[in-house]
């Protein structure tokens, strides 16, 4: 959490509330106050789903509301919500809603501005442009990249460019002056990503007839730095390798995408993979692992695999034989690899 004083936020060159800002954690540092462990499926996931209750407005003694306009909105908001669809104000008191220990809880708030790095900044512009392609009306578009002008100059440019604004809108009379605030690391993701894969998950996808050594050396290698190896097959149950070992499988391909995991390494059978290259799953599982710029690794036999996919060597493919290269590259994801796969705002 980030806990201030109001005597602190008065210090601020900017208004601490407003919604559509971060404060930089360089002048209110996060602070953990403790941890949240999820360590059991739901025993009723309708039940629990809408039974489940988000009310800002119950609070524990001694603590107030801060006059966060959106907060303000949702302490009366929600609580109607709650008594319409669970039609009872006691809904705190059902088990999915009631706490099972002693508790204390803070609310936060306040958001300010931030300056991320170039990559995440041409991911925001994207994200700006892929939202406000769904606006029929032109004019809210056209007072959307207005109002863009802002907060920074390049980026109403560049999403005005990504939605073929043949003119920049006039930027509207600004209630406060714009001020250039200095960039905060400490808000950035990208640059802040561990070189680590502990209790990180890569999947390992084989079949029958699949290289046993080739997925021993790889497993070892992946729990060796820590992570956890998801062995995924066309069907579930287990799979028969080359050396007429049997091995458990834990997820059918058909249900296991790889968007669960953050690497993923393809040991087939040349004739496996051919088979394979018949089943769209099998072909989305590569094409979305190399379009989320994750490290992949692949024996001679997947080759078809990896053709039928359209992917190729470089920017984070290895071959078999480099367990330990994957492992270290498979820390981080491909941002290299990101230009020739897509264009950003």
């Amino acid at each position: 959490m980030q806990l201030l004083t109001q005597e602190q936020a008065d210090t601020f060159p900017f208004d601490h509330l407003d919604p559509t800002k971060l404060i930089p954690e360089a002048l209110v540092p996060l602070q953990v106050i403790g941890r949240m462990v999820l360590d059991r499926w739901p025993d009723n996931f309708f039940a629990e789903t809408e039974h489940g209750a988000f009310c800002p407005s119950h609070m524990v003694p001694g603590i107030d509301f801060s006059n966060d306009p959106l907060l303000q909105g949702r302490l009366f908001s929600y609580l109607d919500t709650q008594l319409s669809q669970l039609g009872s104000p006691n809904f705190h008191q059902l088990p999915i809603n009631a706490p099972t220990c002693p508790f204390a809880n803070y609310q936060r708030d306040a958001h300010l501005p931030m300056l991320q790095s170039k990559y995440a900044q041409a991911h925001i512009a994207s994200a700006l442009v892929f939202e406000l392609s769904k606006v029929e009306h032109p004019h809210v578009r056209e007072a959307v990249v207005a109002h863009l002008r802002h907060i920074d100059e390049n980026l109403a440019t560049r999403v005005a460019a990504g939605l073929a604004m043949d003119n920049m809108p006039a930027a509207p009379r600004s209630s406060a002056p714009v001020q250039d605030l200095p960039k905060s690391p400490a808000l950035q993701i990208i640059g802040k990503m561990k070189d680590t894969l502990q209790r990180r998950s890569i999947a390992i996808l084989a079949a029958d007839g699949s290289d046993a050594k080739h997925i021993k050396a790889f497993s070892n290698a992946i729990t060796a730095a820590g992570a956890r190896v998801t062995i995924v097959a066309p069907k579930i149950g287990s799979i028969k390798l080359q050396d007429g070992s049997v091995l458990v499988v834990d997820g059918q391909l058909a249900g296991t995408p790889s968007v669960l995991f953050d690497a993923i390494v393809l040991v087939l059978a040349e004739d496996a993979a051919k088979r394979l290259c018949k089943e769209s799953c099998a072909v989305d599982f590569l094409r979305d692992a190399f379009a989320h710029l994750k490290a992949i690794a692949a024996d001679a036999g997947a080759l078809a695999l990896l053709k039928k996919a359209d992917i190729k060597s470089g920017a984070g493919v290895f071959d078999i034989s480099q367990p330990k290269e994957f492992v270290a590259v498979a820390k981080i994801r491909q941002g290299d690899r990101e230009k020739t796969l897509r264009t950003l705002a």
